[in-house]
């Protein structure tokens, strides 16, 4: 089996092997840029991995890098750099297909915020109402005052309808 590293542009993922030199295991840039044409440098998650240098801090020749087990690093490209047509329409294939989906993602999520809105609303109204029978039902128990007066009216005349309706 031979011990390799691996490599992604995009969604290709490629393994290329790796050597041991001098007790330390190493990719050749070359074997590197065989594989994908172009490639400025790599990278591992957001750090850049970088071409090892000597005692002296002169880059060593061939260009290496080290090997870093366990990790698919990252191949950033040159942007005048052109990848084989074949991977190139693949790409553009799925650039294409994400703005479709864009679209109905970007519908689907107007929907959404119109419909939490509403939510939104009816929850707000939900709360007062809820706060104004709590609020009422406090003051019923705690208020015993009489909430219906009857007012009477005073008798001023001395008007008798039996009387009237008597001939």
């Amino acid at each position: 089996m031979v011990n390799t590293q691996s490599f992604r542009l995009i969604e290709r993922l490629e393994n290329i092997p790796f050597v041991n030199v001098d007790g330390q295991n190493i990719v050749y840039w070359e074997e590197i840029q065989l594989v994908f044409p172009g490639v400025i440098y790599v990278k591992n998650g957001n750090d850049i991995v970088t071409k090892m240098r000597g005692p002296q801090e002169n880059l060593i020749e061939p260009y290496r890098i080290e090997h870093c087990p366990d990790v698919v690093l990252e191949v950033v490209l040159s942007p005048t750099s052109t990848p084989n047509p074949v991977f190139e329409g693949t790409v553009l294939h799925k650039l294409d297909g994400l703005h479709d989906q864009g679209d109905v993602t970007q519908r689907i999520a107007q929907e959404v915020w119109e419909l939490a809105k509403q939510m939104n609303d009816r929850l707000i109204l939900i709360q007062s109402k809820t706060e104004a029978i709590l609020t009422q039902n406090y003051e019923l128990l705690e208020y015993t005052i009489p909430r219906l007066f009857i007012v009477l009216p005073e008798e001023s005349t001395s008007w008798d309808p039996k009387t009237m309706l008597r001939t």
